[in-house]
């Protein structure tokens, strides 16, 4: 099973010997949707690296590749698929032709986007510090306060109708 991320190190100290670029092996509908991570600093497009050889299906040995060894840093480099949530890849209109490479690429978006929710949970539950997800204790606090104060109610309203 293909994760949606790939993780890569760079060491500490003098980073000039290193490589700049870094490989991924996971798909994606779109270039732009490779995000890059160091130490949990996201990295700029461009300006901070550029995205090589890449194709939908990543079957050309696709790979990121730092503008500098400034660019790239040093620490846990984590290349990501980010794929977009906030609208289909194709919106079909009545009375349209609907392409069967059209329905493929929303296929896809659906199995991508779940992919990544799957990968950022079990990473959670691993207790990666790389994860999408991050829960503190505070916010864990907090929520449990929240149902302190809801069983409390309940409580409440059972001892009011009982009387």
């Amino acid at each position: 099973m293909t994760l949606s991320y790939k993780i890569h190190t760079a060491t500490t100290g003098d980073v000039d010997g290193q490589p700049l670029g870094y490989s991924f092996d996971f798909p994606s509908l779109s270039e732009d949707h490779i995000t890059v991570t160091v130490d949990g600093a996201t990295k700029s497009i461009t300006s901070d690296y550029t995205v090589e050889n890449w194709t939908a299906d990543a079957g050309n040995n696709p790979y990121i590749k730092f503008t500098s060894s400034t660019a790239r840093g040093s620490g846990t480099i984590r290349i990501a698929r980010g794929t977009t949530s906030t609208s289909p890849t194709h919106d079909f209109q009545v009375g349209s032709a609907i392409k069967a490479s059209d329905l493929n690429s929303c296929n896809k978006q659906n199995i991508y986007l779940a992919q990544e929710n799957r990968d950022s949970l079990n990473a959670l539950a691993l207790g990666d510090a790389s994860s999408a997800i991050q829960i503190n204790s505070k916010e864990l606090d907090t929520v449990r306060e929240q149902f302190d104060g809801y069983f409390q109610y309940i409580d409440d309203f059972i001892a009011d109708m009982k009387k």
